[in-house]
């Protein structure tokens, strides 16, 4: 079947992954409980303040310091971010990201997410994380297409596998100009 949307993951993808270099910060002794709280938020049973207080506090730093420690972690992925609107002109596009609402509010605002996004599927808001069959799934229906005519791409190697078991293509980002080269392929074929 030819392609009619390509879904994008966020972070570490159209924007640098941070949750690394939180995770550096933590005490090792606490890092299976903060593995947890990112869960926790992914799923949307904490909010993102609840977030910041729990990890500040595995962390064993304030809340301000936990914010001075990440400001400027997450930076956009300019190129790919252009390269999405071009994509735009003939595919329908997704996010889909495993991440609390309010995060991707702060990344995108609502008429960049309206201009860049045919559908924004967020972890915290349908309850399912990657890489659960399920919210691929639902992603597709969200973009009127059948699995099979979508391709994704994720930094995680079980996020793309997740999407490859629900039907889809599944591209591994590494760089944007191999996600290119790679969507071009499929696209091709």
């Amino acid at each position: 079947m030819a392609v009619k949307a390509i879904i994008f993951d966020c972070f570490g993808v159209l924007y640098t992954d941070g949750k690394s270099r939180i995770v550096e910060l933590c005490p090792p002794e606490n890092r299976q409980a903060l593995d947890d709280v990112f869960l926790q938020a992914d799923y949307g049973f904490i909010s993102s303040d609840e977030f910041s207080e729990a990890a500040a506090d595995l962390l064993g730093i304030s809340r301000a310091d936990l914010a001075a420690a990440t400001e400027g972690l997450y930076r956009r992925n300019e190129p790919l971010i252009q390269k999405v609107r071009e994509y735009r002109q003939q595919y329908k596009i997704g996010l889909l990201s495993n991440v609390n609402e309010s995060f991707v509010d702060d990344l995108f605002s609502s008429e960049e997410q309206a201009a860049l996004f045919d559908t924004v599927v967020l972890s915290s808001k349908v309850g399912m994380v990657k890489p659960s069959t399920d919210i691929y799934l639902l992603t597709a229906e969200r973009l009127g297409v059948e699995p099979s005519e979508c391709i994704m791409t994720d930094d995680l190697e079980k996020n793309v596998a997740g999407a490859e078991s629900a039907g889809m293509k599944g591209v591994l980002f590494t760089s944007t100009g191999e996600l290119d080269v790679r969507i071009k392929e499929l696209l091709d074929a």
